[in-house]
Order: structure tokens, then C-alpha cells, then sequence
């Protein structure tokens, strides 16, 4: 049996189908790598990519705004993360956290293999 892992499509097309990904907000309190699960990572890169290429989002801006108070000692606490992504998110891509996983989730599930 080989190493199929890199093959996430099918496994991000489940969790959608069975509503078991984490939401945009949810991800927003993540602060250490150790936060995400095996699942997580999957999600992140399909909700990337299709920010990217799909919705042609320019993610400049959107990083930018959730990096500045980063950019000295202070780190966010999750909470005040969460706030400021979700700003950031309509500030820059006229959208909410819920409206863009609702897009996502439907572009999973009509253009991702099942299998």
C-alpha cells in the first residue's frame, strides 16, 4: 500500500459532506501549530487555495491587518485573534467568516472527488 496523504481532496469533500470541519472563526483562535489537528491542516490549505484561486482574494492586505500587533512583543490572546481576523475578513474581503465557509463548502463538494 503506498503513501496516499498527499491526496486530500476526498478527505476534505467528507468532512465537509459530514460537517465536520472547523470553521473560519474557530480557526482564527488557533495561535500555536500544536492547535491543529491532522484534519485542520487540509482545511486550511482547501480554504486557502480557494480564497486564492477561486474568489481571487488578495490575501496582502488581510495578513497585514491580522499582523500587526504581532509585530511587536505583544501576542493576541485567541480571543482577541478571533476579533481581529474577523474584521480584517470584512475589512478586506467584503465578506463574513460564516458567508466565505458557506462558499467553500459548496465549491467542495462540486468540484472535489468523492473518492
Amino acid at each position: 500500500m503506498g503513501d496516499d496523504t498527499w491526496d486530500w481532496e476526498p478527505r476534505v469533500y467528507m468532512l465537509v459532506k459530514n460537517d465536520f470541519y472547523t470553521d473560519c472563526k474557530s480557526m482564527f483562535s488557533f495561535l500555536q501549530y500544536s492547535d491543529l489537528k491532522a484534519r485542520d491542516h487540509m482545511v486550511c490549505w482547501s480554504k486557502l487555495t480557494f480564497a486564492m484561486e477561486e474568489l481571487k482574494l488578495d490575501m496582502n492586505g488581510f495578513l497585514e491587518a491580522t499582523c500587526q500587533r504581532a509585530i511587536g512583543n505583544e501576542r493576541p490572546t485567541a480571543a482577541d485573534s478571533i476579533v481581529m481576523q474577523t474584521k480584517a475578513f470584512a475589512e478586506h474581503f467584503k465578506m463574513t467568516p460564516e458567508e466565505f465557509d458557506e462558499a467553500w463548502a459548496k465549491h467542495v463538494t462540486k468540484k472535489y472527488r468523492k473518492k
